[in-house]
């Protein structure tokens, strides 16, 4: 199971998946949720997938969605659909995901920690500029 998220939902017991691309990809298309303190809402969850050979995760909502992290001061906006390469405390390739820093969009395309006694997170864009933040901004939120 992937602890990352809202990828957390993610189970390996999920059946074949016959509308993506990939024949035989899991999918697992999730019911609505209860209370939930999980930063997105998962209302309009559409599908949720992972393949387990490449490690690949994807998540498709009706609408994107923006998110703030109180924690960092940080807006964060989920296209429709949002894909990644997962490995080990590693989130690579990360499409459908942006971060406002000032006044602009910009692409994060990496997140991963690197030590996890140090508590932090390393978000990384495609032109190799990277930020740290700490691990518990990204947790349930009180």
């Amino acid at each position: 199971m992937v602890e990352f998220g809202v990828f957390s939902t993610i189970s390996p017991k999920c059946r074949p998946n016959k509308s993506h691309p990939t024949e035989k990809t899991p999918k697992f298309t999730p019911a609505k949720p209860t209370a939930s303190k999980n930063p997105s809402n998962l209302d309009d969850i559409v599908e949720v997938g992972y393949n387990e050979t490449p490690g690949f995760v994807w998540l498709k909502q009706k609408k994107s969605k923006v998110h703030g992290f109180r924690a960092i001061g940080r807006s964060v906006s989920y296209d429709g659909e949002v894909t990644a390469f997962v490995d080990d405390r590693r989130m690579m390739r990360l499409t459908g995901v942006k971060s406002k820093e000032l006044l602009i969009w910009v692409t994060i395309s990496d997140i991963r920690i690197q030590d996890p006694i140090s508590g932090k997170v390393v978000v990384g864009t495609p032109n190799g500029i990277s930020r740290l933040f700490p691990v518990s901004a990204f947790g349930e939120e009180k």
